[in-house]
């Protein structure tokens, strides 16, 4: 961790000494006021991962890795057409 020093009026101390646990918290919730996500997607992004972060929700594991299909598995045995015919000169 980095320590910040900054100085602030005393009327703000004092506001912000009732938060002192949670000034992290503090800062990042005026972080987004003033640099607001770019697009709906990351918004509702951050608010999943505070949600998940306070235990409210589990996210679900992402898979980094896009999806590939399955090799195809190989045909084996007489062609359908042969079965269709030996079938229709049973009857």
């Amino acid at each position: 961790m980095t320590m910040i020093q900054v100085n602030v009026p005393d009327e703000l101390a004092q506001r912000l000494m009732r938060y002192q646990a949670r000034w992290i918290e503090v800062l990042e919730a005026g972080l987004r006021v003033i640099e607001p996500p770019q697009t709906e997607a990351e918004a509702l992004q951050a608010v999943l991962q505070k949600l998940a972060q306070a235990g409210i929700v589990r996210l679900p594991l992402v898979e980094t890795k896009p999806y590939q299909s399955p090799p195809p598995v190989p045909i084996t045995g007489q062609p359908v057409s042969e079965i269709l015919i030996e079938q229709r000169g049973e009857r």
